[in-house]
């Protein structure tokens, strides 16, 4: 019987030491897995915050990507609208230029028109001064005649 007490002793005490044992290990356990536990909620933090600056990153690239089409597609506008000033430009002056050759054209037709009338008007003269001097010649040799037979 003293036998079996100290044996049952010796199990009770083996067992106590497994229980502390047990109690040191899960407290162990428990302190790794906070420890564990602390590691991966920063590593989530990191992981967010990381992909949050991603985020913001692409944000902002995309923004620029836009602000640049937006400033191409702006200087073709001003270059199409450029282009446009300019040709409408050389159409005004060409239909200047071209008015501007009617006219003359149209000047010189009515000086043309005025050198012949003044050749006209002195072709006339020149044939009235004719006839007159006829005339005259004609009226001298007719009183001449009259005076001859008076």
């Amino acid at each position: 019987l003293a036998e079996w007490k100290s044996e049952k002793e010796r199990l009770e005490q083996s067992l106590e030491e497994v229980r502390e044992r047990a109690q040191m290990d899960a407290g162990s356990l428990e302190t790794k897995l906070q420890e564990v536990e602390k590691r991966a909620e920063e590593r989530e933090r990191e992981a967010r915050a990381e992909a949050e600056r991603r985020v913001e990153e692409a944000k902002k690239e995309a923004e620029e990507a836009v602000q640049s089409v937006l400033q191409e597609a702006q200087e073709r506008l001003q270059e199409e609208i450029k282009a446009k000033e300019q040709a409408m430009q050389e159409k005004e002056e060409q239909h200047a230029k071209e008015v501007e050759a009617k006219e003359e054209q149209q000047r010189s037709l009515v000086t043309k028109g005025e050198e012949e009338a003044q050749m006209k008007r002195e072709e006339l003269e020149a044939s009235h001064k004719k006839e007159v001097a006829e005339l005259k010649a004609q009226m001298g040799a007719a009183r001449a005649a009259l005076k001859q037979e008076v």
